[in-house]
Order: structure tokens, then C-alpha cells, then sequence
């Protein structure tokens, strides 16, 4: 049961990301921006990637937490702790392919 709340505290922490970083913020909280120069910030469309970020991780939080509650109900604890390492890690690559490739201005 420990294990179940700490994996939901965890899914919960992705949703607070979403709504943790804005264009404020950005250039302190973001790894990559943050060490742009400034040229490269006004080359890059830091409204729309924000928008991407907060709905990748509203998805992580959401995805996981429902992955985690099903599998806690329907198998083991191990079950349930791959489980929601696989919904966290196998969108990883999609959001860093995304990220550097289309968010970039000419």
C-alpha cells in the first residue's frame, strides 16, 4: 500500500511540473534553455514548447496514475512499480524529439 501512495504522490508531482514552469520561469527551470544564449532564446518558440511541456506532463501524471491504481487493483506490487516505470520512460525519446526538432525558429 506504501508503495502505491508514493507511486501517486509521484504521478501527482508530474501534473504540478505542467503547471510549475511558464515563461517566467523558463529560463531558470528549463534544462537546454536555460543555458541558450539569447540569440538562440529568440530562435526558439518558447510559447508553444511550453504548451507541449504542460500537456506531456498533465499526460505522464494522468497516464500514470491511472496505470498505477488499475495494476495495483488488478496485480502484484512488482507488477504495478514496472508498470508505471514503463508509462514514465517509453514517451521519454518522443518528448526529447519533439522537443529539439520542432520548436526551433529559422
Amino acid at each position: 500500500m506504501t508503495v502505491l501512495i508514493v507511486l501517486l504522490i509521484t504521478s501527482l508531482s508530474y501534473i504540478g511540473i505542467a503547471f510549475l514552469v511558464n515563461e517566467k520561469n523558463a529560463k531558470y527551470l528549463l534544462s537546454g534553455y536555460n543555458t541558450m544564449s539569447e540569440p538562440e532564446k529568440e530562435k526558439f518558440d518558447i510559447k508553444s514548447y511550453l504548451i507541449f511541456f504542460k500537456k506531456y506532463w498533465i499526460n505522464i501524471g494522468v497516464t500514470s496514475s491511472l496505470v498505477t491504481c488499475f495494476s495495483f487493483l488488478l496485480f502484484s506490487e512488482l507488477i504495478m512499480l514496472i508498470a508505471h516505470a514503463l508509462v514514465v520512460t517509453i514517451p521519454i525519446p518522443y518528448f526529447i524529439y519533439k522537443s529539439n526538432k520542432d520548436f526551433k525558429r529559422n
